[in-house]
């Protein structure tokens, strides 16, 4: 069994991800100077039940699979040691299946010699019952039999056993209570309703349920998943995660009460009740620390990315805004309920190459702009004349890339209200992230047409290498001019009308699509935070580039 804890097989590494959510090293903190700080250490026990002798408990649909999809999700949060038991993970291993035995061996050394700066997560995902005229309440294995205690899980003997683990961060995640476990040919009394709060939660212990006393723990057919342990994995990839950036334990109780109860109602029935509760210690746990805004990382081609918080903002230009388009309203509140990353720069020309062998450029020396950009190293500038189509295919490749599947990372082009709430930075609804008005030396426009009370200034006619003017508050660079940028969204005049609050993708299918940001040539009007441009995907012109946005590959 310790042979098993120690070879305990990792789901593919998210590299750069892992950098950014895992906890930072921390030590005990009466360590000596001299000595090196210990290093937190993660590890989770993930088991997922789904079949059972049909004799006495009905089969599950999806707790194997949540199962599955937690354990490949951990990593994530800094659990570097991921052991799964489920039917499946038993084919490589017989100590692997849930069963009674094997359930509290695997408990035993699971949770043996952890010591203080540990983190210990153990889930159970399947059915628990509870007898009557019995105080304790149990987890069932897949081998459970309702008339053989030895055949089932104690919780209490669970609870014991994470009392005596000397772990500093235990966490129990319940998936359980489903309705009407037994099996018609099952003659069992049973509690109505298991109540598994009963037990009382030993001292440093956090328990999260599927659900309140009195209601069970229902599956979705729509979400093919539990409907707990979906809206918990939704939270922690990233819909829990605070405006700071900061993910909590408490903020993923939040979310999932929020979500889990009306979708339970929806597929379960309009009376039903199904509310997470949380017991036991209630000081603030965070799963992962608060990112500065701006913190990203550099990918396998040398592109830049750059953090983007979840939050919310107000899409559009106010009636007040000079020379706004009535397309840029109503301004309406959009949220934005996860973080992302966003490229610092437009793709470069030099990047762009490297993924297709292409040089669509007109500023560039094989371009017909080479006239006007001689003697210029133009490999950092933004690329051109590049379709909608083409910037589409060019995320692809990137994804594609053996380094970039490895660190889990998909790659696409921003949506319309991505790009705003990204150029906006946080910042109030004016014209540009940096204010009211908008001259040359700010961003690559013709500078002969300022905005505001700027004055006018120079017209380089050509793009410049990206980077040459300041970014705004998150780290993203030429959000105003140099070259206008794809989104993914078709055009819509009216969309805002009927937008979305959270997350709007926009319409996806038809022409023309969405570009946004201005361009060198464009007036400075044309470069304002709620401008919005459109062409035809197959369109090429010399003032068009993109720039990318990276989500995790689960997303």
């Amino acid at each position: 069994m310790k042979d098993l804890l120690r070879r305990a097989r990792l789901p593919l590494p998210l590299a750069a991800l892992i950098a950014a959510l895992a906890l930072p090293p921390s030590g005990t903190g009466d360590e000596d100077k001299d000595k090196p700080a210990k290093r937190e250490r993660k590890f989770a026990l993930v088991i997922g039940v789904r079949a059972y002798k049909p004799a006495h408990l009905r089969s599950l649909v999806y707790s194997d699979r949540d199962a599955k999809a937690l354990a490949e999700f951990l990593p994530q949060l800094g659990y570097r040691q991921v052991l799964s038991m489920t039917y499946e993970a038993a084919g490589e291993d017989a100590e692997l299946l849930p069963t009674a035995r094997n359930v509290r061996d695997m408990l035993k050394e699971f949770l043996h010699e952890r010591r203080k700066d540990d983190t210990i997560l153990v889930a159970f995902l399947g059915h628990s019952v509870q007898f009557q005229g019995d105080r304790e309440h149990y987890l069932c294995p897949i081998d459970a039999d309702l008339t053989d205690r030895d055949a089932l899980v104690g919780l209490g003997d669970v609870y014991k056993e994470l009392g005596k683990c000397q772990a500093g961060t235990k966490i129990l995640l319940l998936d359980v209570c489903r309705p009407q476990p037994q099996s018609a040919k099952s003659s069992v009394k049973l509690v109505k309703v298991p109540r598994p709060q009963e037990v009382e939660v030993p001292p440093g212990l956090r328990v999260l349920f599927g659900c309140s006393p009195g209601e069970c723990s229902h599956e979705s057919d729509y979400l093919k998943h539990g409907i707990f342990s979906y809206f918990l994995l939704e939270g922690l990839r990233g819909k829990a995660v605070a405006r700071s950036g900061e993910l909590s334990l408490g903020g993923a109780l939040k979310y999932v009460q929020d979500e889990v109860p009306g979708r339970a109602q929806v597929d379960a029935g309009a009376k039903v009740r199904q509310t997470p509760v949380l017991l036991g210690e209630k000081d603030r746990l965070v799963f992962q620390p608060g990112l500065r805004d701006g913190e990203g990382f550099t990918n396998s081609i040398g592109m830049k990315l750059v953090l983007v918080p979840a939050g919310k903002f107000k899409m559009g230009s106010p009636d007040g805004e000079a020379e706004r388009d009535p397309d840029e309203g109503p301004v309406h509140e959009v949220e934005m309920a996860r973080r992302h990353y966003v490229g610092a720069y437009e793709v470069t020309q030099a990047q762009y190459k490297k993924m297709t062998s292409a040089s669509p450029s007109h500023f560039a020396s094989t371009g017909r702009g080479a006239d006007k950009v001689k003697g210029m190293d133009t490999s950092s500038f933004p690329v051109d004349s590049v379709t909608w189509m083409e910037a589409k295919l060019f995320c692809e490749r990137l994804s594609a890339l053996p380094a970039e599947k490895a660190a889990g990372r998909l790659y696409r082009l921003p949506t319309e209200a991505e790009w705003e709430h990204a150029c906006r930075a946080g910042g109030r609804s004016r014209p540009f992230h940096f204010g009211d008005d908008l001259s040359s030396p700010l961003a690559n426009f013709n500078g002969l047409t300022p905005y505001g009370a700027a004055l006018t200034g120079p017209y380089l006619q050509r793009t410049t290498a990206v980077g040459s003017y300041k970014p705004n508050a998150w780290g993203l660079y030429d959000m105003h001019g140099n070259v206008r940028e794809w989104c993914s969204d078709a055009y819509d005049k009216d969309y805002y009308a009927r937008t979305p609050a959270r997350d709007p993708e926009g319409p996806h299918a038809g022409n023309p699509k969405v570009m946004r940001g201005g361009a060198w040539s464009d007036i400075a009007r044309a470069c304002r935070s709620a401008y919005r441009a459109s062409d035809n995907a197959t369109a090429r012109s010399i003032t068009c580039g993109f720039r990318v946005v990276c989500v995790p590959a689960h997303e």
